[in-house]
């Protein structure tokens, strides 16, 4: 269990996490190190597995490795002074029937499930929804969950000198976990998604990693044509995406940071390569034949597990 580090002036507040999705262990073990008080609200199995085991994080940038344990419940009687929505998808909705709409009627809702409409959160709970993007690159085995970028900063969709911006910027500011706010949700969800879309798909491949695939003269090029088509898809949402920007955010991940995929099962394997379409196809219709490299990738993948 490591030392707790409380920031001078700062209040302890009440955290609630709805689900153990990587982002949300993450956030929560690093909001609980400075001095907030973190519960982790998630199903009774999950609940018996996290209250008896410890969950390790691991900074491989600053190549340390700290344990954590969390107070897990089923059972929401208390209100927060924040709820943070981080359930993976397939998760979702048994995970929302554990909150208690009475407990968070003026709370802020941060969800960190860019996959996930907010309407179908914000239709269950009755309340506006905060989306926000963790810029970092996380990687979760059973209950490690392992840190590869030098930063940690959340991207929130709000004006940036909102009250709402200003009351989550002094939780997560005072946890040493940077804040930024852009009201422009598309330019949010393609800068965030394009990258992560790359990796996943590249480093499933032979290369096993989009380090290696950038060494790579004919697998960069090929790499360079789909950022482009993801480029044209973010143009439909009126984004114009910085390639050279999302290829130095490649360059910066190990060559130890593989995609998921490759340690899926079939069954979830295919079932992210579909989230991971519909992500990059949202605004375009089922017909709808751009991107033509992009696709054949996607099926190539989903083709040989």
């Amino acid at each position: 269990m490591p030392d707790n580090k409380k920031t001078p002036d700062v209040q302890p507040q009440n955290i609630h996490i709805l689900g153990t999705s990587a982002q949300s262990l993450y956030l929560g073990a690093t909001l609980q190190r400075y001095g907030h008080r973190v519960t982790v609200l998630c199903r009774p199995q999950e609940a018996d597995e996290y209250n008896a085991t410890d969950i390790i994080i691991k900074e491989t940038t600053r190549l340390q490795s700290r344990r954590c344990r969390f107070f897990c419940t089923f059972e929401q009687t208390a209100s927060p002074d924040l709820l943070i929505i981080g359930s993976d998808s397939p998760n979702l909705r048994s995970d929302l029937l554990l909150l208690s709409p009475s407990k968070i009627k003026a709370v802020p809702i941060v969800t960190l499930q860019p996959e996930v409409p907010t309407g179908l959160i914000s239709e269950t709970l009755g309340l506006p929804i905060v989306k926000a993007y963790f810029d970092s690159w996380l990687q979760q085995n059973k209950n490690h969950v392992s840190l590869f970028s030098a930063s940690s900063d959340l991207v929130f969709s709000l004006p940036p000198q909102s009250r709402q911006m200003h009351a989550l910027a002094d939780i997560f500011d005072s946890a040493a976990i940077a804040t930024k706010a852009s009201e422009n949700d598309a330019v949010n969800y393609w800068n965030w998604l394009s990258p992560r879309a790359l990796a996943l798909i590249f480093g499933a491949g032979p290369e096993k990693s989009v380090a290696r695939v950038l060494k790579k003269t004919p697998a960069r090029r090929t790499l360079e044509q789909c950022l482009d088509e993801i480029a044209e898809l973010a143009a439909v949402d009126n984004v114009i995406l910085n390639n050279q920007q999302i290829i130095n955010v490649l360059h910066k991940l190990p060559e130890n940071c593989s995609s998921p995929l490759l340690s899926d099962s079939t069954p979830v394997r295919l079932l992210r390569l579909q989230r991971l379409s519909a992500m990059l196809f949202r605004s375009l219709a089922q017909s709808d034949h751009r991107a033509p490299l992009l696709r054949r990738q996607l099926m190539l993948l989903a083709n040989n597990p």
